[in-house]
C-alpha cells in the first residue's frame, strides 16, 4: 500500500504542474512513467536544441534543486529519468527551467 501512496504523490505532482498553461516555447512535461525499478521518467517539450535544468523538491515551500539537464532534439523533445525516485522520496515535484 505504501508504494501506491508514493506513486500517487508523484502523479499528483505532475497533474498540478501541467495544469498551469506555460507561455509559448516554455518547457512542459508531456508524459510521466514509473518503472518497476521505482524510477520516474519525464518527457518534455520545449524549444528545439535547448538545454533545460530539471529541478525537483519534496515540498513546494522548499527550494527546487537541479537534479539533471536535458538537451532537446531538433523537434524540441527531450526526456529525463529520475533513478529510484519513488523509493527514495515520499513525494517529489518537478519543473524544467531553461539553462543559462
Amino acid at each position: 500500500m505504501k508504494r501506491l501512496e508514493k506513486i500517487g504523490a508523484v502523479l499528483f505532482s505532475m497533474v498540478a504542474l501541467s495544469a498551469l498553461a506555460p507561455p509559448d516555447n516554455s518547457p512542459r512535461f508531456t508524459a510521466i512513467q514509473i518503472a518497476e525499478n521505482s524510477s520516474v521518467s519525464l518527457a518534455l517539450s520545449g524549444e528545439p536544441t535547448t538545454s533545460y535544468n530539471i529541478e525537483a523538491t519534496e515540498d513546494l515551500t522548499s527550494t527546487f534543486v537541479t537534479i539533471g539537464v536535458v538537451l532537446t532534439d531538433q523537434t524540441g523533445v527531450g526526456s529525463f529519468t529520475d533513478i529510484a525516485s519513488v523509493t527514495l522520496h515520499g513525494q517529489r515535484f518537478y519543473r524544467a527551467q531553461k539553462s543559462l
